[in-house]
């Protein structure tokens, strides 16, 4: 769920969200043993956030052909999807204590030291998108400018991490042609 929260805030899609999140978190729930059911769902359910978590894609067209400040409907979107995004969570918290007997094992105890350093790697990610909202409600940029922000940061993240090669580049490309299209 906060998976899909975080790429919907960066992709601004609900069906690129879906299509990404999906690909890498379903065989990792269903590897870890996850009940299948639940696992769909969920990807299913959050999928949909990428429409109204702000930066999204048809917020920009609603506010365009209503008229309308890109700003102030994007900070409409910010409550009810993290409201959703609380509701998601408690429900699939909720059902897992009621059938206990479809949740896997519990993984093995870590430390906070470490997890903290297995999540080191998200702090890039989360610094450019609070640098992004920021930005755009600070006013400093417009809706169009913040996702080229975006688009730049991601790859100056990916640059750093040394997970930028062309191949990834040219596939990333193609990947984000064949959804749009």
């Amino acid at each position: 769920i906060l998976g899909c929260g975080v790429f919907g805030s960066v992709s601004g899609s609900s069906a690129a969200t879906c299509a990404t999140i999906s690909k890498v978190a379903l065989p990792e729930l269903k590897r870890r043993g996850y009940n299948e059911q639940l696992a769909l769902g969920s990807l299913a359910t959050a999928g949909t956030l990428g429409i109204l978590i702000p930066p999204s894609i048809t917020m920009v067209v609603y506010a365009v052909a209503a008229d309308a400040s890109i700003i102030r409907i994007f900070l409409a979107g910010f409550l009810p999807s993290f409201l959703l995004m609380a509701l998601f969570c408690g429900y699939i918290a909720w059902w897992s204590i009621r059938n206990k007997h479809l949740m896997p094992p519990p993984e093995p105890k870590t430390t906070f030291a470490q997890k903290l350093r297995a999540s080191a790697s998200l702090i890039p990610c989360a610094l450019l998108i609070v640098f992004i909202v920021w930005v755009l409600i600070a006013g400093w940029a417009t809706a169009t400018e913040c996702a080229a922000y975006g688009v730049l940061g991601s790859l100056i993240i990916a640059a750093a991490g040394r997970s930028l090669t062309w191949s990834n580049f040219t596939a990333g490309l193609m990947g984000a042609t064949r959804l749009s299209c």
